[in-house]
């Protein structure tokens, strides 16, 4: 996915207590601002980031604040507990 400067990405609603959710954030492209309460984070090109859904709740924000898109991958793992 593109985001384009002033665009920001919400978190996906996690599905809490079915198992280990994480997401995997990778910057092809460009650079991306991680916020989750005080904390900040720049993600550069090349950078990876993985998100915890169960211990963030679905709690932070990305967005990109510069003059040019950023390009992301964005890939959902979840690992489901056996019955």
């Amino acid at each position: 996915m593109t985001l384009s400067k002033g665009s920001v990405l919400h978190p996906r609603k996690g599905n809490y207590g079915a198992g280990l959710e994480l997401e995997i954030i990778y910057c092809a492209a460009g650079r991306l601002t991680f916020r989750y309460g005080e904390t900040e984070e720049r993600l550069d090109q090349g950078d990876v980031l993985a998100i915890d859904h169960g211990l963030m709740n679905s709690r932070y924000r990305l967005s990109n604040e510069e003059d040019q898109p950023c390009d992301l991958v964005v890939t959902l793992i979840r690992s489901v507990p056996p019955c």
